[in-house]
């Protein structure tokens, strides 16, 4: 998938809540409700294992051929940002036609000719912005094979995208960028196999998908790197990076392994990837499937629109990845380089048919990503990875409601399906909902079994939900109607009875979400855990009603409680236990996730033994998440927390000291900003010197403002320059943090560095805004020129608009030309 940078400003992808009524979704999404399927799609087979009918269809696109290969030549021209092509189409003809329609996103066509020969017989050919049409030399009937060529030429502004500070080149596909850079099918519902000619000059190297077949000179100071993906993969996945790197050389199993980065970053490039080739085995292992691809590469670039792109066997990462000593564990790029990895098999092996479904590309590589973690760091850390799928899945819906299979979005990219906050941790927690249902052996054989029904072609969710149910031979409509149709997660209330006479603890389980034609009422497995004196007593139920009592047996009566032991469910769970109960759970219990639940649910109460609990575990709890969420909490003015507090100030977990620098300074304003610069100026941990920086700030005010100012210097951690950033917007106007911010919009900054410099400076001096933006509305990167028109737009008033007025009479850009429409337009009610 494209994941996002850290740090990065990508959240303007974010998709917009849809202003659906309830009306409309609830005609939409008439099967979400187990209690209305049948009423109201009586067809609707159910109940048969191995063949799952969704209660929605999302159409795939139509396509009147079978792209069967491309051979692409491009060169191109940096300065200039010129590319040249020339690509020859082989493909089958699905229904009788002369003509063939092809993608082709504001590419200028020069030529088209019959076969693989640029110089064959020329063909008539008509283009417009979004698409090319070539005349076939005869009418072909279904089945025939037709190849044609086309020569075109562009400076793109998506696709592929050229960075001149450093001298590289790199392109971008999913989910609609190919099309800018190659004529070609663009869309994931077909598959192709390809090659790539690249000429490029004899200082760089050029990485594509696939077999390096050869590089050969081709004069003028050229190369010509030949790469072919000779199995098929879905054309968005079309890869070509080219620069100057360092190629650092791994291997597994005998397979190569690459690590291509700036000569100046080899230490970090090693640290970053280094365990690539276990994770390769690992996967291998645990899917049944070996690596499915010649080879393995990953390019870190600069300027990355996304943390990482998995171009097949060429994954694309952000330069941002790389990270020094000082800024793990927190900054690791293990996380990023195993969710990677994993799309090798969920997304370029198996790749979902349309943007609809593209949990079955995110969302599975999110929880192999979890898996890993599992795997090689421990179950403790999987699990509080799980619980924050958990909270983000169900944030997702307090802005956007909608199910997790959902192809309908605003705009004309479909990206913004991605990051609506539902696919990636949502589609993460269906897995582990069905692992939870199934048990492992089940579960990893499904997975097994989905990837080889399925190798090397487009995929729905109706495709897995079938793997999985021949799998376990049962039928699981039922699951994927809630989980992945329906919207939202169950809210659970728990309530407990004790009966000393019956020694039975009757325990009551109500679900308390809206249950309708949207909503459904949640059925799910869990277990219940119960300690007495001398025993403990487990009980597995499975919820499936509106509320139900459960009653357990005890040898004697309760001592301690936990519903959902394990932490499995993707839901709420409220319970009757007293703070009293909850601060034995949080400090004693074995389970992390139970130790994590009560804590947080100990949240904001004053009671004497929630307190103690956080200085109980700011003090004795082994895990430093939970560390740091007691030292969040421990607030209270008394002098046993005051000395615990200051304690953690040194404790050897940065994001612990970072959340107990939090908690001193709200205590005390003056020694915490005392406490906060000296932290900044002497801690080795990034993560704490961030924290610390916006400590200061927030404590320090303008008197922060020239210590900020450093903070911005070339030279430092970027995420730690975006910190400075942010505060000085925070701050206000004054002319060294003005000067400082218009600095950093120079183009030998980081595009994410320079566009939240422009941003902060609208806010600090919108005079100076203006005048830096108007500069740089003809900047070479078309994404911060689009940023630069939006701040004259905002800041500029009348004279901005005219300033834009005057752009928009000499811009060619198609991006820069839409952003300016869109600054001009008359806004609704203005």
């Amino acid at each position: 998938m494209p994941t996002l940078p850290f740090g990065g400003t990508m959240a303007a992808l974010r998709l917009a809540p849809l202003a659906l009524a309830a009306a409309s979704l609830a005609a939409s999404l008439a099967a979400a409700a187990p209690g209305t399927l049948a009423a109201q799609q009586p067809a609707r087979p159910v109940g048969q294992i191995g063949r799952y009918v969704p209660p929605r269809d999302w159409p795939l696109r139509r396509h009147a051929f079978d792209l069967l290969h491309q051979r692409i030549a491009v060169a191109f021209d940096i300065p200039k940002r010129l590319l040249t092509g020339a690509v020859t189409t082989r493909l089958v003809v699905q229904q009788p036609t002369d003509t063939v329609r092809l993608d082709a996103g504001n590419l200028t066509i020069d030529a088209a000719t019959a076969g693989a020969d640029a110089r064959g017989r020329k063909l008539p050919f008509t283009f417009d912005t979004t698409h090319v049409t070539v005349r076939l030399p005869r009418r072909a009937a279904a089945g025939d094979t037709v190849a044609f060529t086309l020569r075109y030429h562009t400076v793109p502004e998506r696709g592929l995208y050229l960075v001149p500070r450093a001298g590289v080149v790199w392109s971008q596909g999913e989910a609609t960028e190919t099309r800018n850079w190659v004529p070609t099918y663009d869309a994931a519902n077909d598959k192709t196999t390809w090659e790539f000619l690249v000429t490029a000059d004899t200082a760089m190297q050029v990485l594509s998908n696939g077999r390096l077949v050869d590089v050969k000179p081709a004069g003028k100071g050229t190369r010509v790197w030949h790469w072919s993906q000779e199995e098929p993969a879905s054309t968005y996945l079309y890869s070509v990076v080219a620069g100057p790197f360092a190629i650092l050389r791994d291997q597994w199993r005998g397979r190569p392994v690459e690590y291509w980065v700036a000569r100046d970053t080899v230490l970090a490039a090693w640290r970053s990837f280094g365990e690539t080739p276990s994770m390769i085995e690992l996967y291998s292992q645990l899917l049944g499937v070996p690596f499915p691809w010649a080879k393995y590469d990953q390019a870190v670039i600069p300027d990355f629109t996304y943390g990482g792109m998995e171009n097949v066997s060429a994954t694309t990462q952000t330069d941002l990845a790389l990270h020094s000593a000082a800024a793990e564990p927190e900054q690791s790029t293990r996380g990023l380089d195993a969710h990677e990895l994993a799309h090798q098999w969920f997304g370029d092996l198996t790749t979902a048919a349309d943007w609809a479904h593209i949990w079955l590309n995110e969302g599975l590589t999110t929880y192999m990503e979890s898996v890993q973690q599992e795997k090689t760091r421990g179950r403790d850390a999987a699990a509080l990875n799980w619980w924050g799928q958990q909270q983000q899945a169900m944030q997702a819906d307090v802005g956007d409601p909608r199910p997790l299979v959902w192809g309908q979005y605003e705009g004309d990219d479909p990206i913004v399906l991605f990051f609506s906050g539902h696919v990636y941790p949502k589609g993460a927690q269906l897995a582990h909902q069905l692992r939870r249902l199934l048990g492992d052996s089940l579960f990893w054989a499904g997975m097994h079994r989905f990837l080889v029904d399925n190798a090397h072609q487009p995929v729905t969710t109706a495709d897995y939900a079938a793997a999985m149910e021949k799998t376990a031979n049962r039928d699981l409509d039922w699951f994927f109607d809630q989980w992945a149709y329906g919207i939202g997660y169950p809210k659970v209330q728990v309530t407990r009875r004790w009966d000393a006479g019956a020694r039975t603890l009757n325990v009551t389980v109500r679900q308390t979400q809206p249950i309708d034609a949207m909503h459904p009422l949640f059925r799910f497995p869990t277990t219940i855990r119960v300690i007495t004196r001398d025993s403990v007593v487990r009980r597995e139920i499975t919820v499936s009603k509106v509320e139900e009592t459960f009653p357990i047996p005890l040898p004697g009566a309760p001592l301690s409680f936990r519903f959902d032991e394990g932490g499995w469910l993707l839901g709420t769970v409220a319970t009757d236990q007293t703070p009293a109960e909850l601060a034995e759970l949080a400090k004693h219990d074995l389970d992390i996730l139970a130790r994590n639940w009560a804590l947080r649910t100990l949240e904001g109460s004053r009671d004497s033994a929630a307190i103690e609990a956080r200085r109980f575990m700011l003090l004795n709890e082994h895990d430093a998440t939970l560390r740091a969420e007691a030292a969040r909490q421990l607030t209270d003015a008394s002098a046993p927390s005051r000395r615990v507090v200051a304690s953690a100030l040194r404790d050897p977990a940065s994001q612990v000291r970072a959340a107990a620098l939090g908690s001193f300074l709200a205590r005390d304003a003056a020694a915490g900003r005392d406490t906060a610069l000296r932290m900044y100026r002497e801690d080795p941990s990034l993560t704490v010197q961030m924290a610390a920086l916006t400590a200061y700030a927030a404590a320090a005010g303008a008197a922060a403002t020239d210590e900020l100012v450093r903070a911005t210097r070339p030279g430092l951690a970027t995420p730690l320059r975006g910190v400075a950033v942010r505060q000085l917007a925070k701050l206000g106007g004054s002319a060294p943090a003005a000067e400082a911010l218009a600095r950093l919009t120079d183009p030998a900054e980081p595009r994410d560095l320079r566009t939240a410099a422009l941003t902060a400076l609208v806010q600090v001096d919108p005079a100076r805004a203006t005048q830096v933006a108007a500069g740089r509305l003809g900047d070479y990167d078309p994404l911060f020129a689009v940023a630069a028109v939006q701040a004259v737009a905002k800041a500029g008033g009348a004279e901005g608009r005219a300033t834009l007025e005057r752009a928009a009479r000499s811009e060619t850009r198609v991006t820069v030309q839409h952003a300016i429409r869109d600054a001009l337009a008359p806004k609704a009610g203005g």
